[in-house]
């Protein structure tokens, strides 16, 4: 397939599965209705990001990836619109997101070429959490109008620009390429008013494929703590948050509206379009010089995001504590 037909139908795909969505959601079934812990006022279709998906397996399929990269997300991602439909109980959800990180890792690991031992089956322990990790990071992190839409295209536009930089395989760097496009095509549907949400669909989907290519194009451990660096706020305002629930004792499965970028727009009365931009420019600028960082090693890659880390967790905490109280 011509590389410019291919653009041009993720273009086409992702707007199109909004648009389906944004007019019949309400025949689907497929309708947000507002909750203590919303940001959102008005009932609105949900699951708008299944062009993104659809999107994301034409690109795969085009590029010749093998079925254990797409296959995995794509059933993962079916699943996840299910639950955009009905309440699905967490614990399968989650298992579910641990298998479809196994299979994918059969993709990146040859394991009847590897050793099985103690080591190897650590390590592969850590690779799921971080896998399962942000893709559920990147659905908590979809709250407000274009906040999971626009950091998608500059998370895997970033990871093109790295790709491309260190010479990375071509169809790696196209497939981000492509899924930012995704992004950028489904954004005039969530922005500035929302005529359809993304929905786990694609969010789910987002994280778990943003997860898969770090592993895929990381070559060493400072590449790979600056390819996360390019997904910054989505990280750390989700540990951040969960470190102060686990600190208050709350249950890390309960509905809540205390991420920044929520306390911004909802207490702090910021418009979703600000508080997004806000995120996407920070993403965008730590992003860059954790990657301009990767140059100089481990250690200033390792100091940068730190201290970063807790810059962020400070601001957040003056944030917090001025919006909600000594209650948070």
């Amino acid at each position: 397939m011509s590389p410019w037909l291919l653009v041009f139908l993720v273009l086409v795909f992702s707007a199109c599965g909004a648009l389906l969505v944004a007019r019949a959601g309400h025949l689907l079934g497929l309708v947000d209705r507002p909750s203590h812990r919303s940001s959102h006022k008005a009932p609105t279709p949900k699951g708008g990001g299944v062009g993104i998906l659809a999107a994301f397996v034409l690109s795969a399929w085009a590029l010749d990836f093998s079925v254990a990269l797409y296959l995995p997300p794509l059933l993962l991602s079916l699943l996840s619109l299910y639950g955009d439909k009905i309440h699905l109980n967490f614990r399968l959800r989650l298992v579910a997101q641990f298998l479809a990180a196994l299979w994918f890792l059969t993709d990146l690991y040859p394991f009847d070429q590897i050793a099985i031992n103690l080591t190897f089956l650590a390590y592969l322990g850590l690779v799921l959490v971080f896998m399962v990790g942000t893709a559920n990071f990147y659905n908590f992190m979809d709250g407000i109008n274009g906040l999971a839409g626009g950091t998608g295209v500059v998370a895997f536009g970033l990871l093109a620009v790295y790709g491309t930089q260190e010479e990375r395989a071509w169809p790696l760097v196209f497939l981000a390429q492509m899924v930012a496009l995704a992004c950028l095509a489904f954004l005039p549907f969530n922005l500035p008013k929302a005529k359809v949400f993304m929905g786990d669909v694609a969010s789910v989907l987002l994280g778990f494929l943003f997860a898969g290519l770090v592993l895929k194009m990381a070559h060493s451990l400072t590449d790979f703590l600056a390819l996360c660096g390019t997904l910054f706020p989505f990280y750390a305002d989700e540990l951040t948050t969960m470190l102060e629930r686990i600190k208050r004792k709350e249950s890390l499965t309960q509905a809540h509206r205390t991420h920044l970028y929520q306390v911004l727009a909802n207490e702090g009365g910021m418009e979703h379009f600000t508080v997004s931009a806000l995120f996407w420019g920070l993403q965008l600028v730590i992003g860059l010089v954790a990657l301009e960082l990767r140059h100089f090693g481990l250690v200033a890659e390792v100091g940068y995001l730190g201290g970063v880390f807790l810059l962020w967790a400070w601001v957040a905490r003056k944030v917090k504590l001025a919006h909600l109280g000594t209650k948070k």
